[in-house]
């Protein structure tokens, strides 16, 4: 595959483009780093048991999501469906977002009039 529509000048302010908006997200992500290093530490044992099962389920989730990605690509490879290996795995990931809701529910989702 050929990159032949990027050429000239186009090619170098899209290469400077690109470079500027992966500076910008860099520094802003080092900005917020050490913001939140200057946020308080004190946790009460409830935010630290609602922190332990979100934890918890994000492991298992992104671990299940890695598993299902693995197999489907192993599979889809084995039967000649190469063509199908990006959308399967869009798909899985897409799919992967949906038991986040349940994983971050707080007093305020379940309940607004304890908010």
């Amino acid at each position: 595959m050929s990159a032949a529509f990027l050429s000239g000048a186009f090619q170098v302010v899209a290469f400077l483009l690109v470079g500027l908006v992966t500076l910008g997200l860099f520094s802003m992500g080092v900005m917020l780093l050490r913001y939140a290093r200057s946020l308080p530490k004190t946790v009460s044992p409830e935010d630290a048991a609602i922190g332990k099962r979100i934890s918890m389920w994000f492991g298992i989730v992104f671990g299940t999501e890695i598993v299902l990605i693995a197999l489907a690509s192993i599979l889809l490879s084995a039967f000649q469906g190469d063509r199908f290996i990006a959308p399967v795995t869009a798909l899985i990931v897409g799919i992967h977002f949906l038991p986040w809701p349940v994983s971050f529910v707080s007093r305020c989702t379940t309940s607004p009039v304890r908010c």
